[in-house]
């Protein structure tokens, strides 16, 4: 996942800035759709949470891909074969293709078979441009062969040594929601702007006896916990992941119960006005 912001823009970028302060001078598609779902700052950025956030196996040889489960590999790419798909269209009736991608494995000498469904050209480019990669996915099967299909796949950086890669941290994989059509890799790629300091600044909405008498987690470390930010939680967990959603939620009723109470004691209703008669009115 990437972590870097721009450092010409970290230093004057806080929670209460506006969502623009993000984007380049146009912004483009992404800024116009996010503005128009009603996300106008940073911070509202935060209330935007993934889809589910998975742990990433280490690199294994490509023995140990098993069908239904993620599987994290590295290979040398074979060939790149396309074919056109005429049942689908893309933006403006663009032509889509399905590409079958046969890696060997750098660990083995294995081969896997990669599969992208419904893919423009220039992710057949993109792959054509490829040698080295490193890919992880979920592994399927069918007619007794195993793929990978649509696997994210990036230029290979390092050759991993097997013999250190347990002993690594777990990556994560975030899948953020698609919203007002922009799809969650690139509401992604928008969080992932969003500069290293202010996820150690999240401002508390507690106070803070109730944070430590409950034993609550704090803000800050709830919303890197939810977005999956691993840098700022090496001991990420499904657990932790569990505690803070329970902190959020205690965060609302708390807010909520509140309310309650400064409407009973402000919005009172006013008394009725006492009338006096005489008997002699009613004779």
């Amino acid at each position: 996942m990437n972590t870097k912001s721009n450092p010409s823009n970290s230093k004057r970028i806080e929670w209460s800035s506006p969502l623009s302060a993000l984007f380049s001078a146009k912004g483009g598609a992404t800024l116009d759709g996010l503005l128009e779902a009603h996300f106008r700052k940073v911070e509202d950025l935060l209330w935007i949470f993934p889809l589910r956030i998975e742990e990433l196996p280490p690199v294994r040889p490509f023995a140990y891909a098993s069908e239904g489960l993620l599987f994290k590999g590295q290979g040398k790419i074979l060939n790149v074969q396309s074919r056109a798909n005429f049942w689908a269209k893309g933006r403006r009736g663009a032509l889509l293709q399905n590409v079958s991608v046969h890696v060997k494995d750098l660990h083995s000498e294995e081969i896997l078979l990669l599969r992208y469904f419904n893919c423009y050209s220039k992710k057949k480019k993109k792959l054509k441009g490829l040698e080295l990669i490193d890919f992880s996915g979920e592994v399927t099967a069918a007619k007794g062969e195993k793929y990978l299909a649509n696997p994210q796949c990036d230029a290979l950086e390092e050759k991993a040594d097997l013999a250190k890669v347990s002993e690594a941290p777990l990556e994560l994989r975030i899948h953020y929601p698609t919203i007002n059509g922009i799809a969650g890799k690139f509401i992604q790629k928008v969080i992932d702007k969003i500069p290293t300091h202010l996820w150690k600044e999240i401002p508390e909405s507690l106070p803070e006896f109730i944070v430590e008498e409950r034993k609550l987690l704090s803000k800050t470390l709830t919303f890197n916990i939810l977005h999956g930010r691993k840098h700022n939680v090496p001991d990420w967990s499904e657990h932790l992941e569990r505690e803070a959603k329970s902190r959020l939620a205690y965060e609302e009723f708390f807010h909520e119960q509140l309310k309650i109470y400064l409407r009973r004691k402000y919005f009172k209703k006013p008394q009725a006005q006492i009338f006096t008669s005489e008997d002699s009115y009613f004779e």
